[in-house]
């Protein structure tokens, strides 16, 4: 395209990359298509990186694996429902989508390890168990099938196990004293053990 063919095309919604010729928005400082910086301001070009997924997994309200998830959510299910035990003049919003504790699947961690787990820990477990069982980095007997230790897990979590963890011990320590805190409750609730069970 010429640089006479680009400014007659140009909106003033949009403007051309001077290096690719692809539209992007006015506002924006790097082209959308080959990172060219737009804005003359001297910064490097970014250079988008690409991100293959190669293993899905899932613990959600509509399910406890990714194929049961993604195949109700085609089927325009929710699991959002009405929460009974919320009542809605003490709370403005009495609606969530739980996920049913009991039929999440234990397969990566021992006895020991789970009840030591909190329940976000666990779910995160068992969803990365599934997408890694899906990649195929783990075989039916769910040893690695390769070297996963350069592996790493980033986890993004709001709560973590305070509200399944750290509010009960405190409601205990209230009511039956000191004595009756979880003594594995330091290694429960805090946002980071997810990240580490896996």
């Amino acid at each position: 395209m010429t640089e006479q063919s680009q400014q007659s095309t140009q909106t003033p919604e949009t403007r051309h990359c001077p290096a690719c010729g692809a539209g992007n928005p006015v506002r924006a400082r790097f082209c959308m298509e080959c990172a060219t910086n737009l804005s003359g301001d001297g910064l490097p070009p970014i250079h988008p990186k690409r991100v293959v997924v190669t293993g899905l997994g899932a613990i959600s309200s509509l399910g406890t694996t990714a194929p049961e998830t993604w195949r109700r959510v085609l089927a325009g299910e929710t699991g959002i429902k009405r929460v009974e035990s919320l009542d809605p003049g003490q709370y403005p919003c009495a609606v969530r989508g739980d996920v049913d504790n009991a039929a999440v699947p234990t397969r990566f961690l021992d006895g020991k390890t789970l009840r030591n787990t909190s329940r976000f820990a666990r779910w995160a477990v068992e969803a990365s168990g599934e997408a890694l069982l899906d990649a195929g980095l783990l075989d039916c007997e769910l040893a690695p099938t390769i070297d996963l230790e350069s592996a790493g897990a980033v986890i993004g979590t709001c709560v973590g196990g305070t509200h399944d963890d750290l509010l009960p011990a405190y409601t205990a320590f209230e009511q039956r004293g000191p004595g009756r805190i979880p003594v594995h409750l330091h290694v429960m609730y805090p946002l980071n053990l997810a990240a580490y069970a896996i």
